[in-house]
């Protein structure tokens, strides 16, 4: 995607998340019905590594996924979940004034907008 673009064009690696939606039990794959979940938590972990290893990992859900199953070679029953741009950070100078804009904490929307008792609204 374009607005992504400005971020990988000097990155050191560009890396692609993949999940499989299937789970070995015993001889038999079986669904697995986790496997965005455990997407998400590796995600989490592989971007705190990499910041206490001083690297800097930028998120994108915004790329050409067809593009990266091809590419990649991506097996039946995997899903391409996210991409990161992982390099050293650079001083936000060097930064486009729209990357500045997006490099600072972003405020959060509040609970009360997606936490509710009972069953989802028909």
């Amino acid at each position: 995607m374009p607005g992504n673009q400005k971020w990988v064009k000097d990155t050191g690696a560009i890396i692609f998340l993949v999940s499989n939606s299937r789970m070995k039990v015993g001889d038999e794959l079986k669904p697995s019905w986790s496997h965005s979940l455990d997407a998400g938590a590796a995600s989490a972990n592989f971007q705190l590594q990499a910041i206490r290893q001083g690297w800097h990992a930028h998120g994108m859900t915004g790329f050409d996924r067809d593009r990266a199953v091809t590419a990649l070679n991506v097996p039946e029953g995997h899903r391409v979940e996210a991409a990161y741009a992982v390099g050293r950070a650079i001083a936000p100078s060097e930064l486009t004034q729209e990357q500045r804009a997006r490099e600072v904490p972003n405020s959060r929307r509040p609970i009360t907008d997606f936490v509710f008792a009972g069953g989802f609204k028909a």
